[in-house]
C-alpha cells in the first residue's frame, strides 16, 4: 500500500540516510507497478513489504542492486517504520533476506551500503555478521559499505 509508506517515509529521521519517495504519489505508484514486473519477473527478487501477524505495514525489506567498483553485487536494503524500530523487525527482516539470497540465489556474499552517519543501522548489520569493506561516494552521499560472506 504506497499511502502507508507515504506516512512511514514521513518521518525526517527516515528520509535522513535514504532517497525519499516520489512527490507525486501516482508517480510512486507507477515506479512501484514498474518495479514489480520488472525486478521481479527478471531477477526474481527485490524489496518486500513487512508486515505484522495483523496485516500493519511497518516498512519495507529486501534484496536490489548497486553497482561497487564497476561490478553489480546484490544489496539488502531495509526501512523500519519509527515507531516499530528497536523490536527486532530489522533484524529478522535482514535476516529472511539474507537467507533467501544465500539458498535460492546461492550469493556468496551481500552487501549493505549505509550512509554515514546511521549508526542505528550500522549497529544492525554489524550484529548480524557484516564486516565494513569499504567507504565510497554514491549519488552525491557518502556510504559506507559492509558485507557478509558465506
Amino acid at each position: 500500500d504506497v499511502d502507508r509508506f507515504y506516512e512511514i517515509y514521513a518521518e525526517p529521521e527516515i528520509t535522513a540516510h535514504m532517497e525519499n519517495l516520489y512527490d507525486d504519489i501516482n508517480e510512486e505508484r507507477e515506479f512501484a507497478r514498474s518495479y514489480i514486473e520488472n525486478m521481479y519477473k527478471f531477477y526474481e527478487y527485490g524489496m518486500w513489504t513487512v508486515c505484522l501477524k495483523d496485516g500493519t505495514i511497518i516498512g519495507r525489506a529486501g534484496l536490489c542492486h548497486r553497482e561497487i567498483n564497476g561490478e553489480l553485487e546484490i544489496e539488502v536494503g531495509y526501512i523500519i517504520d519509527k515507531a516499530y524500530q528497536n523490536k527486532g523487525y530489522a533484524t529478522e527482516a535482514i535476516k529472511a533476506s539474507l537467507d533467501y539470497a544465500k539458498n535460492r540465489l546461492e550469493a556468496t556474499h551481500i552487501n549493505a551500503f549505509i550512509r554515514k552517519g546511521n549508526q542505528i543501522s550500522i549497529a544492525v548489520v554489524k550484529k548480524l555478521g557484516f564486516e565494513h569493506i569499504q567507504n565510497a561516494e554514491l549519488d552525491g552521499h557518502e556510504y559506507e559499505i559492509y558485507r557478509i560472506s558465506y
